[in-house]
């Protein structure tokens, strides 16, 4: 196996991504905000994933609740949905259902605020990976990684990682999977060598379903 990567799950980076930055601002006491209307699972059904991406189970969603926070530029509100496809039966065992977590944040605030955090997100999104998008307002990037797992013959489970930006929306999308392999496959003894043509060939195999769920999901918001 090529290397060994210690996953994070995209809810737990999309909680980040709806905090604010260290250092720069503290949380303000509460304030009703109107919150927009967000439906992540009937986005991502809608967008065809249970197809594309082998997904089994159902979709499970949250709504956040609204939180102000004060900064130097001035104070702003965020909120965070998240969704999950999990099986209908908790597995410790990837095969043969893949995985999807999809987190998105809102925010709102002064004009000042907004332009900072812009700023901030576009360059975390850029940092993520390779550009796919960048166009009508969305910046978006994808990247992926092949790990060890419990995935017959090869040994191989692949993640991969979606990030943009949109106005005051941000989405952070991660996908993970076990694709089967060919039957003649083995795993890997040796890890010095870099990427292969096989453990890239997986994670382009995932690509396309993550940037489209990821793409359609930002076109919602």
């Amino acid at each position: 196996m090529r290397r060994q990567v210690v996953g994070v799950t995209c809810v737990l980076a999309a909680v980040a991504l709806a905090a604010p930055a260290p250092g720069l601002a503290k949380s303000a006491p509460k304030k009703a905000q109107k919150v927009p209307i967000v439906h992540l699972c009937a986005w991502i059904i809608a967008s065809g994933a249970g197809g594309t991406l082998e997904l089994e189970g159902s979709c499970r969603e949250t709504h956040g609740h609204p939180k102000t926070f004060n900064t130097p530029f001035g104070s702003y509100t965020s909120t965070l949905y998240t969704a999950k496809w999990l099986a209908e039966t908790p597995t410790l065992e990837l095969v043969p259902h893949h995985i999807l977590s999809v987190g998105v944040a809102h925010v709102t605030g002064s004009s000042a605020v907004i332009s900072a955090l812009q700023k901030r997100e576009r360059a975390k999104v850029l940092s993520n990976g390779i550009l796919v998008a960048n166009s009508k307002g969305v910046l978006a990037t994808w990247a992926g990684d092949t790990y060890s797992c419990k995935n017959p013959p090869t040994g191989d489970c692949t993640k991969n990682e979606f990030e943009s930006t949109k106005g005051n929306w941000g989405v952070v999308l991660g996908t993970v999977g076990a694709p089967p392999g060919s039957p003649s496959a083995t795993e890997e003894k040796d890890e010095s060598n870099g990427d292969d043509a096989e453990d890239l060939a997986q994670e382009e195999l995932m690509k396309g379903p993550t940037v489209g769920v990821g793409l359609a999901v930002t076109g919602h918001v």
